[in-house]
């Protein structure tokens, strides 16, 4: 199961968490994090208009700032309904969300496969950092590697699972189509 939480005051990077659990049996279960800096997206700016006649897009540059040069991936999504997400130039396929290798920038398409036709489409890029536990975690499940108990608990004691932290920085943007005569 996934728990999230909305602390109302914000959470600030730096900050540490720690998870005590005592279960039935008297077992204890402890875990404990501290929140990454966020990234900052430099360019394209909020707000941009990125024109594209088809989908994906043209190559779009990305930079950004990484302060604790912390794990980090790079998504899109739309607040049509739609299903999208962001590729390296030249792929055919998307995802909602990928690995980003480079310390401070990146060229990538962005995809939307929508059920209705549109000139318009608002969206966010975003930015994610990792704490180093959770950017693990991610790349031994997309490696499939769970072979050990050591490997399946991740930032925590005691239990199988993964107690982590990320932070974002989104950055509206807006797709546009020429319009058709």
């Amino acid at each position: 199961a996934c728990y999230v939480a909305h602390v109302p005051t914000g959470i600030e990077s730096g900050e540490e968490f720690v998870l005590l659990v005592e279960t039935r049996e008297g077992e204890r279960v402890e875990g404990r994090v501290t929140v990454p800096a966020e990234p900052s997206v430099l360019t394209p700016e909020p707000g941009a208009k990125i024109p594209t006649s088809t989908l994906p897009t043209g190559n779009i540059l990305v930079r950004w700032q990484n302060p604790a040069g912390n794990e980090l991936h790079l998504g899109f999504e739309t607040d049509a309904p739609c299903i999208s997400g962001v590729s390296p130039p030249g792929s055919f396929g998307f995802q909602s969300a990928m690995p980003v290798s480079a310390p401070d920038s990146m060229t990538v398409q962005l995809s939307a496969n929508c059920e209705t036709e549109w000139t318009r489409l608002e969206g966010r890029i975003t930015l994610a950092a990792f704490d180093p536990g959770y950017g693990r975690y991610v790349r031994d499940a997309l490696a499939n590697e769970w072979t050990t108990p050591e490997r399946a608990a991740v930032n925590l004691q005691g239990a199988l699972g993964v107690f982590a932290a990320v932070a974002a920085h989104e950055v509206p943007v807006v797709l546009e189509r020429p319009q058709q005569p």
